[in-house]
């Protein structure tokens, strides 16, 4: 698999299964707390053109930081992507302009740094696009914080404390009074 290339893989129809270590993904080891596993199958062909296209399907474990309580939470997804491999960045340039114009074509262009295959050039972009924001809204976190303002213990607490002055507590009284007195004044 070090040695081949990406057009030799097309010609195949050659199907590659492996996992990727986490030290061949530095990108993405910095954008979330650590790797647990990374498992690829891609499917190489080519299209219609003669193009080299590529069909991944990534099943990743990391730990992400949760963005409430910055535990690490464990995050599975299944990613999978179609893209076609350029070998460089004027290549890609024009098959964008080709897909302006025509329908059905794949929506990644991925340029490839070599001629050889890299499974983990392939795959980093695409997972730490798919990384959530706000990972405890979309797993279960058993640190999350609760988002409740009102318990019993808050009851007992309040209950069981003195109870507070209150500075206004006769106001009420008060202009209760004057209102009686201006409506008794008018009445005279």
């Amino acid at each position: 698999m070090a040695n081949s290339s990406y057009k030799g893989l097309a010609q195949k129809n050659s199907v590659i299964t492996c996992t990727v270590l986490s030290q061949q993904l530095p990108r993405l080891l910095e954008a979330c707390k650590g790797v647990e596993s990374i498992n690829v199958e891609m499917r190489f062909r080519f299209d219609e053109f003669g193009r080299i296209c590529v069909s991944a399907i990534t099943r990743a474990v990391l730990q992400i930081e949760c963005h409430l309580c910055r535990e690490p939470v464990s995050w599975q997804r299944n990613v999978d992507f179609d893209a076609i491999v350029a070998h460089d960045d004027a290549q890609a340039a024009e098959w964008l302009s080709l897909r302006a114009r025509k329908d059905g074509l794949p929506d990644n262009i991925i340029v490839a740094a070599g001629k050889d295959l890299n499974v983990a050039e392939l795959i980093e972009d695409e997972l730490i696009l798919q990384l959530p924001r706000q990972v405890c809204f979309e797993e279960e976190c058993g640190r999350r914080p609760s988002m409740q303002f009102h318990d019993e213990a808050t009851d007992e607490r309040s209950a069981a404390e003195p109870e507070r002055p209150k500075p206004f507590a006769g106001l009420k009284a008060l202009i209760g009074e004057g209102v009686e007195s201006t409506i008794n004044d008018s009445q005279e």
